[in-house]
């Protein structure tokens, strides 16, 4: 490797890295990681595969999704990085993919949004 093709990588790091994470899988398809989650209480009969509800609040003076089940019981946030995505997403209703509760609390949910 020589020193420009060097040079060329280390300058679009800060763009690659700067791309939520989602937005590099299919385009009709988000997904994400529950922020918050070891927060509220532990919901073990979650399954994946369950519908989830985006609830738009405001929390601190800014924009927030709360991600609750269809009981009404939030089991976390959007995370903050994703919301203006989020806000602009036809649909505000999403799936549980992963329901992982013996996991590490941020992966304790993953939640897909089929727009």
């Amino acid at each position: 490797m020589n020193r420009r093709t060097v040079l060329r990588y280390l300058a679009t790091l800060p763009f690659a890295a700067a791309t939520p994470r989602f937005l590099h899988r299919a385009p009709h398809r988000a997904s994400f990681f529950v922020a918050g989650a070891r927060f509220f209480p532990r919901h073990d009969e979650l399954r994946a595969g369950d519908l989830v509800l985006l609830e738009w609040r405001t929390v601190k003076g800014k924009d927030a999704y709360a991600i609750c089940d269809v009981a009404g019981r939030q089991i976390g946030w959007v995370p903050r990085r994703l919301i203006s995505a989020i806000a602009s997403a036809p649909t505000q209703t999403a799936r549980l993919t992963t329901v992982a509760p013996d996991g590490v609390p941020w992966r304790w949910y993953r939640v897909e949004i089929a727009s």
